[in-house]
């Protein structure tokens, strides 16, 4: 049973990230400065987040190449997110600029 939980814990984190590499990307759409804060702080959320699903992943008995492989899988679901925003929403940001208040080209 504590196995199951923890892989919904990475799966939830594989969701997790992807959003936050959203996040990342829509940020640098509006302006540089506005997305290497959004990075730095991200940043400074995710150690200790992925220091926790490290332990619990251990302490649910996974071995160590798990434990090291899956958040480092997981995160680079956020690039994947972010290059989504970014090739994706440049396209949205320009089309329906109109709707959106915080968006200045």
């Amino acid at each position: 049973m504590l196995k199951v939980s923890a892989y919904l814990n990475m799966a939830a984190d594989l969701t997790h990230n992807f959003t936050d590499g959203l996040a990342i990307g829509s940020s640098f759409l509006i302006s540089d400065k506005m997305g290497y804060i959004t990075t730095l702080l991200i940043l400074v959320h995710e150690i200790p987040h992925e220091i926790g699903d490290f332990c619990y992943s251990r302490s649910v008995r996974f071995h160590k190449t798990q434990c090291y492989a899956l958040p480092a899988s997981n995160c680079s679901r956020g690039a994947f997110g972010n290059s989504c925003w970014i090739a994706c929403g440049e396209f949205f940001c320009i089309r329906f600029s109109n709707y959106f208040t915080f968006y200045s080209r």
